[in-house]
């Protein structure tokens, strides 16, 4: 049985696989076509739209299976010090973001979802720079200003959600 939020993630309690490829992201830091943002009452949830090809992830622990972009959402409070649904070595950190991937050989994420192989999902903690406006974030944040009402949504420019603004370094980017 899968494991549901929250998860206590502890060094000591995780598996470490050293054979392993990185996970690998392609398409998913390009500048081309639309995100759109929405407020869906327990997130905000960017989706794509408009491009030639979703972005996908291969590697890592999923092998050479392909995992298609489906969207990705934000987990967040009103104190910097306990946004996000899980916690690493006790600390919480100030959001959590999740990239939903399902499954390419499965027609589509509502097929994908209940199957045990169907979802891939990426989390990344972000911790609160100490700066009113953080300026890897600021258009993010902004996009979410617009949906403050439930099922509210607005449409943004794929360039705000670079590799630079979700990811942290060394994660591996490819496009």
């Amino acid at each position: 049985m899968p494991v549901q939020s929250p998860i206590e993630i502890s060094n000591r309690a995780i598996e470490h696989i050293d054979d392993v490829d990185p996970l690998e992201y392609h398409g998913h830091w390009e500048p081309v076509g639309v995100a759109r943002v929405q407020n869906t009452g327990t997130s905000a949830m960017v989706t794509f739209s408009k491009r030639k090809q979703q972005p996908y992830i291969i590697g890592g622990a999923l092998d050479t299976n392909k995992y298609v972009f489906e969207q990705l959402h934000f987990h967040w409070s009103d104190s910097d010090e306990s946004g996000c649904e899980h916690t690493l070595e006790g600390m919480k950190y100030s959001m959590e973001a999740h990239a939903v991937h399902y499954n390419a050989k499965y027609k589509d994420f509502t097929e994908a979802k209940n199957k045990p192989d169907g979802l891939a999902v990426v989390a990344f903690f972000i911790q609160a720079c100490g700066e009113k406006d953080c300026p890897e974030f600021k258009k993010i944040t902004e996009g979410i200003r617009i949906v403050q009402k439930i099922s509210t949504s607005a449409s943004l420019d794929s360039d705000s959600f670079t590799c630079r603004q979700i990811a942290y370094r060394g994660l591996v980017c490819r496009s």
